[in-house]
């Protein structure tokens, strides 16, 4: 019913035959010449293609522009992320270079500081040493001075009085052994039964049986070398070689890919 309606308005407004004319013209026109069959097509064709591919091409075209956009902001963002996974790359490297950097200086600090306490251990028990010896041989020069002078002196009174022949007069090597007890009076030890550690020596001085002046000192400077080696492993074994570590290192940050 709307058609026909329609077709009836058309007819009798005379749009209908103005257009039957008009297409009477065209039909006229394409057939007066051959090329104008073709020139109608191309027309239609290109006016089929304004009204209905265009708009359906440009649609296409803006949703692949906005997915193009879509896929450079993605492509954007995973540089960006790259960039910063290379940046805390970087970041946790140079910590880890700085921490063995400082682990180093730590390790030859350490090595200087134990170098240093051992070395002054080392000469102090040295000095020590050679004091101690110094004093026992003083002592032991001393005693022998003295020995010597009290020999000088028999031998003088025995002189004088003329009753002492060269035989009952003290001999150089009987003068340790045969003025012990003067020996002792003046400082350094004599010969005794068993063992003596007189107080003076702590311990280092040690006169066992019938020994001269000379092997007495031996004696002795070896006690005092041992004693001296003893005390030098001991304070050695002090020296702590490990770092001293006065506050915990702080750990380097790593670097978590999936982050």
């Amino acid at each position: 019913m709307t058609g026909i309606f329609t077709w009836l308005t058309l007819k009798a407004t005379g749009v209908l035959k103005v257009a039957s004319d008009a297409l009477k013209a065209i039909l006229k026109w394409m057939v007066a010449d051959w090329r104008n069959g073709p020139l109608v097509v191309g027309w239609f064709v290109a006016l089929c293609h304004w009204l209905l591919v265009d708009p359906a091409m440009r649609s296409d075209l803006s949703k692949e522009r906005a997915a193009h956009k879509g896929t450079e902001a993605k492509l954007k963002e995973a540089r960006n992320q790259v960039q910063a996974e290379r940046a805390a790359h970087a970041k946790t490297i140079g910590r880890f270079q700085s921490a063995v950097l400082a682990a180093t200086a730590a390790a030859h600090a350490n090595v200087a500081r134990v170098k240093a306490e051992q070395e002054a251990i080392t000469q102090e028990a040295t000095d020590e040493y050679q004091q101690r010896v110094a004093a026992l041989r003083s002592r032991a020069a001393a005693a022998e001075r003295r020995l010597r002078a009290a020999a000088e002196r028999r031998a003088t009174d025995a002189a004088d009085h003329g009753g002492a022949s060269a035989a009952d007069l003290p001999q150089p090597g009987d003068a340790a052994t045969s003025t012990d007890a003067a020996s002792a009076d003046h400082g350094f030890p004599a010969a005794r039964s068993g063992l003596d550690w007189p107080d003076e020596l702590s311990g280092a001085d040690i006169c066992t049986g019938n020994m001269s002046l000379e092997e007495r000192l031996i004696a002795s400077e070896q006690a005092v070398q041992l004693d001296a080696l003893i005390s030098w492993v001991e304070r050695q074994s002090t020296v702590p070689v490990a770092p001293i570590i006065t506050q915990p290192a702080p750990m380097p940050e790593t670097f978590d890919a999936g982050q």
